[in-house]
């Protein structure tokens, strides 16, 4: 699994500083998750980073989206369901539903 998607077709130095910046948000993402227990959507997580002064305000959300679809494919997260097993939305910014996101049971003694 990549962490940076080089949708842009970087090369050289650029390319390696993006994907250390990827991997980097990557494990704060999952840090968050591992170690305090936290559940949320991309937003939550986000306003909660920030707000632990781990990252940037500048951090653009999709960064966020992509270590979230990045840890859910290494199934390092889950989607957090009902007891129907359905995926639990929450409406946010921009008035769209967002996916509640929390630690894979499995994953709470591993590591990244």
């Amino acid at each position: 699994m990549e962490d940076f998607h080089n949708t842009t077709q970087e090369t050289g130095s650029d390319l390696k500083q993006y994907k250390e910046k990827a991997a980097t948000q990557q494990n704060i993402v999952y840090d968050l998750f591992k170690n305090h227990q936290f559940r949320g959507t991309p937003f939550e997580i986000r306003t909660e980073l920030i707000r632990r002064g781990r990252l940037n305000p500048r951090v653009p959300i999709t960064s966020i989206r992509r270590a979230l679809s990045n840890l859910k494919e290494a199934g390092k997260l889950d989607l957090e369901k009902d007891d129907k097993g359905e995926p639990l939305k929450k409406i946010e910014e921009y008035g769209r539903s967002n996916y509640i996101f929390k630690l894979k049971t499995n994953q709470l003694n591993l590591s990244l």
